[in-house]
């Protein structure tokens, strides 16, 4: 459940005034130029969520912004769900695909899966003058905050601006 704790600092920094919702990247936004043009000839965008982008296993269970059935799941569920996702899921974008999200994937007995890394992706708009102080906030609640961490376990930070 630390992910999910790391995920709940981030969602609450806020940087003179302007929050993660202020300065992320959103589907209309980072969609544009001519890949715009491709991407609407596949999709209707009006009927995309124009929602912040980021990347995060939390998703899979986290479906409304609340964290509630997160800190409920048991290894069973995650194990259950994980499996489902990387085997049988057809995801509806590479942003919500969690293959992208995990590195060294190892199946151990009872089809339990393991993975050696995770990414926790924060998408920001490059054209918010507040989005480089948020990025700097974002790096220090990451990387240099009093939370505690599993043995082994290493957090990086990683945005990228568009």
């Amino acid at each position: 459940m630390q992910i999910a704790r790391l995920e709940m600092a981030v969602r609450d920094i806020s940087v003179s005034g302007h929050s993660w919702d202020d300065v992320c990247a959103r589907y209309n936004t980072w969609f544009q130029t001519t890949a715009d043009d491709i991407f609407e000839s596949l999709v209707d965008k009006s009927s995309i969520p124009n929602d912040c982008l980021y990347q995060s296993l939390l998703k899979l269970w986290n479906k409304n912004g609340s964290f509630v059935e997160v800190f409920s799941l048991t290894n069973d569920n995650i194990f259950s769900t994980l499996r489902h996702q990387l085997n049988e899921s057809k995801p509806k974008s590479i942003l919500d695909d969690p293959r992208m999200l995990l590195s060294g994937v190892e199946w151990g007995p009872g089809e339990k899966v393991r993975a050696k890394a995770t990414i926790l992706n924060w998408m920001l708009k490059k054209s918010d003058n507040s989005s480089a102080e948020w990025e700097l906030e974002f790096i220090r609640q990451a990387l240099h905050s009093n939370r505690s961490l599993p043995q082994g376990m290493k957090v990086f930070a990683v945005s990228t601006r568009r």
